[in-house]
């Protein structure tokens, strides 16, 4: 009596059987999914990477313009009365100081930015010209610390000797622009958010 065993039938290059590539088949799909690369995540994943990092450029870009915007009114503060006519300390010192300020106080704050980027929309776009002038003001005065300059009593009059009082129209400048930075990067940054929403919204439609 002969016996016949039954065959299943095989790749023709592989020499799998039909339900071991099925296996495999299911195995690879299930863990390109779980690693969010899968069918259901292939288009999503890379447009939500795109989206944010469009988003973050331009929240750089917005937060630039406004921060070295910030940073050239307040050289401006330092190059105008009453700082001009001083001569202790010299007027040179408010000019040189601002324009270097003016530089470095905006590209901190887009560092500031950058570090912490996954801040909450849309106060994001707000950090670099709410800490701009915040930034400008503290190396103002760290910078006047270590130059040996120091202010006369308040008691001189003398519109060439500087004293504390000359920094109050300065001092109350940086909270005006710190303000105002704070209400519109926020007006800025909810623009951005509703913006990159609809497109990412309908490019995943």
């Amino acid at each position: 009596m002969l016996l016949f065993r039954r065959r299943h039938p095989t790749n023709r290059w592989t020499g799998a059987t039909a339900s071991e590539l099925l296996i495999k088949v299911i195995w690879f799909y299930h863990w390109r999914v779980r690693a969010g690369g899968g069918p259901v995540n292939s288009a999503v994943g890379p447009l939500k990477h795109f989206v944010k990092r469009t988003e973050l450029i331009s929240n750089i870009v917005i937060g630039g313009i406004g921060a070295f915007g910030q940073g050239a009114i307040l050289a401006h503060t330092l190059h105008w009365y009453p700082f001009f006519l001083l001569t202790s300390p010299p007027a040179r010192f408010y000019q040189l100081t601002g324009i270097a300020l003016g530089f470095v106080a905006p590209i901190l704050s887009l560092l500031l930015l950058y570090l912490f980027r996954s801040t909450l929309r849309p106060f994001v776009t707000a950090i670099p010209v709410v800490a701009c002038p915040l930034i400008y003001w503290s190396l103002f005065r760290l910078v006047f610390a270590v130059s040996g300059y120091r202010y006369a009593p308040a008691s001189t009059r003398s519109d060439f000797i500087a004293t504390k009082s000359v920094e109050d129209g300065f001092s109350t400048q940086v909270l005006s622009l710190t303000f105002a930075g704070l209400a519109s990067g926020v007006i800025c940054g909810l623009v951005l958010w509703l913006l990159f929403r609809t497109v990412a919204a309908r490019r995943t439609a």
